[in-house]
């Protein structure tokens, strides 16, 4: 008779678990070593793919015309559970909000900045890198349009305290992008006689953008040729870690589901079916005494 050794209970919950983070549907079956066992080791795989990438190895576009492998590359990064939810829900809203870059704001930003200033100075632009805070705040344009503008406080390489103002048409990068930092764009502008005069503009200047706004979000063209032409062949490395990892988890959520593939269980009645086993040759031996005594 076959007794069971793993205790499945809800096998559909335990499933949808095990889905969603490697290894969580056996913790909830009380299969601890191998729930850190699956956790250990699908969890570093795709981590380790995600680092080699710099994060950007885990998006899909889906755009018509992309080739079916990418496609395919990505169902099966998907296999990990929740990362691979939050892609789809980040490629919907990149297919909504576009590339455009952010030209008014509904409220005013305050951030981390850095980049290079370059100043006028006669017939010279000066470059100084500047680090420290920036505010930028919407604006209604002299021709009635909203627009942007801002004020930074930072301090040069030198140590020199200055104050900039940003004058109507600042931008920002796009919302969403997979880059951790967001572009600015602006003149700095100087009143005099209460108008605004360009003393100078932004340049590779930008702020921090927040996780849910950079990661999973797919690239662009250029980005991705770019992201290869960094990454060569820890591109297509970083690529494998992370598919192994999803389909491993495949494999945690099926077992996590129908339990074990061998060793289910074990034969309580071993015993005395070894022993049945070997009757018929003491039955014989018992005949062969019996005859030779006769």
């Amino acid at each position: 008779m076959q007794e069971p050794q793993v205790n499945l209970k809800d096998p559909w919950i335990a499933a949808a678990l095990a889905f969603l983070v490697p290894g969580l549907g056996h913790l909830y079956q009380g299969r601890l070593f191998k729930a850190a066992i699956y956790s250990f080791c699908i969890l570093s795989l795709w981590a380790y793919g995600m680092y080699l990438s710099g994060g950007k190895i885990f998006q899909y576009r889906g755009e018509p015309g992309k080739p079916r492998t990418e496609l395919l590359s990505f169902v099966a990064q998907c296999g990990v559970g929740a990362p691979g939810i939050f892609a789809n829900i980040q490629t919907r809203r990149y297919r909504r909000l576009g590339e455009q870059p952010t030209t008014s704001l509904s409220e005013t930003i305050t951030a981390e900045f850095e980049g290079i200033v370059e100043l006028q100075q006669g017939d010279e632009d000066l470059d100084e890198p500047v680090t420290g805070a920036i505010e930028l705040s919407p604006e209604v344009g002299q021709f009635g349009d909203p627009t942007i503008i801002g004020r930074i406080n930072g301090t040069l390489a030198n140590g020199q305290q200055v104050d900039f103002m940003l004058g109507e048409g600042t931008r920002l990068g796009p919302v969403l992008r997979n880059s951790r930092r967001r572009a600015v764009e602006g003149e700095i502008v100087t009143q005099k006689d209460g108008r605004a005069i360009r003393s100078g503009r932004l340049r590779d200047a930008s702020i921090p953008r927040s996780f849910w706004n950079w990661f999973a979000v797919p690239l662009s063209n250029y980005e991705e040729q770019e992201l290869h032409r960094e990454l060569g062949k820890y591109h297509e490395l970083a690529l494998v870690f992370t598919m192994i990892a999803g389909l491993l988890n495949v494999l945690a959520v099926w077992d996590a589901f129908d339990g074990p593939a061998y060793g289910y269980g074990y034969d309580s009645e071993s015993d005395e079916d070894d022993t049945d086993l070997d009757r018929p040759e003491t039955d014989e031996v018992e005949r062969q005494t019996v005859a030779t005594s006769a």
